[in-house]
């Protein structure tokens, strides 16, 4: 019953973005992470990666999904499963677009399952970094003097 009335998605999650230019093209990532209460499967994550010329970027302010020059590709994960989302529809519409950031509004929806309506995976304004996100570091385990290595 509380899932139909909160939107779990939105009041837990949060978005990480970047871009990136590889030769010439443009690589913009998007991971939405969620956690979902009471549920085995706590922490989920939608996954999407939009690739395109950056020459399209210079004369492209919208973008209607599906578009032949531009790759989408939205993929949702748990730590027990990855599924794509197939027959992604929308739109992505350039506000600002800057070497060091970019900002963007993005409207997309797909099929979860071929058994069920398509769904809205996003319908948001987002900004964009150039670079890639920190890697999350982990501490090295110290190994005790007494215990040798060999």
């Amino acid at each position: 019953v509380e899932r139909t009335i909160v939107n779990f998605e939105e009041k837990y999650g949060n978005y990480t973005t970047h871009f990136s230019i590889e030769r010439d093209s443009l690589i913009l990532h998007c991971v939405y992470f969620y956690n979902e209460p009471n549920s085995i499967d706590e922490e989920y994550k939608i996954t999407t990666k939009i690739a395109m010329s950056v020459a399209d970027l210079e004369m492209k302010k919208n973008i209607q999904f599906p578009d032949s020059t531009v790759q989408l590709s939205v993929i949702y994960g748990s730590i027990w499963h990855y599924h794509p989302y197939t027959n992604v529809q929308g739109s992505l519409t350039f506000i600002k677009k800057r070497k060091q950031k970019i900002k963007l509004s993005l409207l997309l929806s797909g099929k979860f399952r071929s058994d069920r309506a398509p769904e809205e995976i996003v319908n948001k304004t987002l900004v964009y970094k150039k670079g890639t996100p920190l890697p999350v570091r982990r501490k090295k385990k110290k190994t005790p003097r007494w215990r040798s290595n060999s």
